[in-house]
């Protein structure tokens, strides 16, 4: 009998690691990881111009349109970073996944804040991974975790 593949995401508006996975999906054995990431092999969408208004505007325009560009309620699993900058939208992009499908990948910043907003949209009973700013270690290890020992295609 067929065992069911497994859909994990992995979701950051940085990006995991120094950029070596990419974005998409990497298959392994009864395995799916989709990777949405923003600085994949990219600058920052954002730079330290403008207002402060401006710049904070943009944060949370990537922080959702890199969110949204996986389909996270067909995936079993999903790993969303929540950081200092963006963290909020992230959070909000986050509020129709169940508590068990999702692991809160945060550093600290503003945690009680951030911890607030995961229990406005419903998720206060989700998994939080504590993590180093901006998360790219976190999830690099994440990610080779779940793909070790799998044969990638």
């Amino acid at each position: 009998m067929e065992q069911k593949t497994r859909r994990v995401a992995i979701v950051t508006y940085n990006r995991v690691g120094e950029g070596q996975f990419p974005n998409g999906v990497v298959k392994g054995d009864n395995l799916e990881v989709y990777f949405a990431q923003n600085g994949h092999l990219a600058k920052w969408t954002w730079s330290s111009e403008g207002t402060l208004e401006e710049q904070t505007s943009a944060r949370k325009y990537t922080a959702a349109s890199v969110v949204r560009s996986i389909d996270l309620s067909k995936m079993d699993e999903v790993y969303l970073y929540v950081g200092n900058n963006g963290g909020e939208e992230a959070i909000r992009q986050s509020a129709d996944l169940t508590s068990e499908k999702i692991n809160y990948v945060m550093c600290g910043c503003n945690q009680q804040y951030k911890r607030d907003l995961i229990r406005r949209v419903g998720n206060q009973d989700a998994k939080v991974i504590w993590c180093e700013c901006g998360g790219r270690e976190t999830l690099e290890n994440i990610a080779t975790q779940l793909l070790k020992d799998k044969k990638t295609n």
